[in-house]
């Protein structure tokens, strides 16, 4: 048995004079039929996986609107400062949240003066 489809005109019997010039030979006609077999197998497995990559790239785009929609969620929770009620809070005080406009800068740490930088 041979390892590649004879269809009706490729028969063990069949006449090339139909399809091929006369100094065409089986196993040329045989081996243009595995290379068109193997070309479309290869053709094939690549749709399916363009087809994957596809579904998956929809995947990965949904999961980035999902964390999109929660980021803009949690940016809406910022605290707001409870003295002017008017900034976002950068800062806790015994008050509550709080913006430096309202509570000033934090305090130095007592580490000294800062080093001289030499250009």
């Amino acid at each position: 048995m041979s390892d590649h489809r004879h269809y009706e005109y490729a028969s063990d019997g069949h006449s090339h004079g139909e399809y091929a010039s006369d100094g065409h030979s089986h196993g040329e006609y045989a081996e243009y039929q595995h290379r068109h077999y193997d070309e479309e197998s290869i053709a094939r497995g690549l749709r399916e996986d363009l087809g994957a990559a596809e579904e998956r790239i929809r995947e990965l785009a949904e999961d980035l609107r999902g964390a999109l929609a929660s980021i803009r969620a949690l940016d809406r929770l910022r605290p707001t400062c409870v003295i002017c009620t008017d900034a976002t809070a950068d800062r806790q005080t015994s008050r509550g949240p709080a913006c430096t406009d309202c509570v000033g800068d934090l305090p130095d740490d007592d580490a000294g003066p800062d080093p001289e930088v030499t250009p």
